[in-house]
């Protein structure tokens, strides 16, 4: 079975977790184009108490917070193993 919390009663958090992920995501265009590395899929943050799953998905970007115990390779594999559906 698969769960997931949102915690939506810290508005602050949420803004945090928005901004960290965009700025995740723009460090690694940069890193990408330094580096020469091709398009980035996956990236993982790992800080004191928390990780982030990021996941460019074709269009999508997924950002996935967890505590930094949990296993993220399961998330990314079902995360991987599901078709991109668009919008009609």
């Amino acid at each position: 079975s698969t769960s997931a919390t949102i915690d939506l009663d810290d508005e602050s958090k949420l803004a945090d977790y928005a901004l960290s992920t965009s700025a995740i995501m723009c460090s690694s265009q940069k890193i990408e184009n330094i580096f020469g590395l091709g398009k980035v899929e996956n990236i993982i943050i790992e800080g004191k108490k928390i990780k982030t799953l990021c996941v460019l998905k074709g269009e999508y970007k997924i950002n996935v917070f967890m505590d930094k115990e949990a296993d993220h390779s399961d998330i990314l594999y079902k995360i991987n193993s599901k078709p991109v559906k668009l919008a009609p």
